[in-house]
């Protein structure tokens, strides 16, 4: 679209006349100064960090979901595994351990037998309570450096009424109270949130 004709008229001058002045040759030496860096080194200034939920707000992909998961449910637990629910499976897809660290990324945990994560899965709900002794529940214990806990802790990541991952944490010896069960179906309720954003913003720009 061409500019208005009001920008494109010119106004002829009058009786105003202009004569240039010669410029003195050393001042047209001069060099413009480059614009001076800030020192992040200096105290005050500091280079902003993405806080875990500003990843659940705005997310970037499903990884990034993921990290802000782990990060925050570290808080209150001493282990924590994030897997994926698919094909009735759980895989490992993130983890992470109090001065420790575990590869969880090949582990597989089909629900077809008994354990927390059958009911937690079919159930869409929150578990807490006592690890059995079985090898579904042990399974993961293992990958996480052994050591039976306490009690555990599992909660689902439902997204369109489907569980789509299972979060598994514990405190090791010590317990898991109900302030903290209220945290985490908070949280898993933000990161649900989070997911539809995703999708919302993947249609957006597809």
């Amino acid at each position: 679209m061409s500019e208005d004709d009001a920008w494109n008229a010119r106004s002829k001058p009058h009786d105003l006349t202009f004569t240039p002045k010669p410029v003195n040759a050393s001042a047209q030496d001069v060099t413009k100064p480059a614009p001076v860096q800030p020192d992040v080194s200096q105290p005050g200034l500091t280079v902003k960090h993405q806080s875990p939920y500003d990843l659940l707000a705005a997310p970037s992909d499903r990884e990034s979901i993921a990290d802000a998961l782990v990060e925050l449910s570290m808080e209150k637990l001493s282990r924590v595994a994030l897997l994926k629910v698919k094909d009735g499976m759980l895989t490992g897809w993130r983890c992470a351990l109090s001065g420790g660290a575990a590869d969880i990324s090949r582990l597989g945990i089909t629900l077809a037998l008994p354990g927390i994560f059958k009911g937690v899965v079919e159930e869409k709900s929150l578990y807490k309570g006592p690890l059995v002794p079985l090898p579904q529940n042990e399974t993961l214990v293992n990958a996480l450096g052994g050591g039976g806990p306490v009690e555990a802790v599992a909660c689902p990541l439902v997204i369109r009424e489907k569980v789509v991952a299972v979060l598994y944490g514990d405190n090791g010896q010590g317990s898991v109270t109900r302030c903290e069960m209220n945290f985490f179906a908070s949280l898993m309720a933000k990161a649900s949130m989070s997911l539809e954003i995703l999708i919302l913003k993947n249609k957006i720009l597809s």
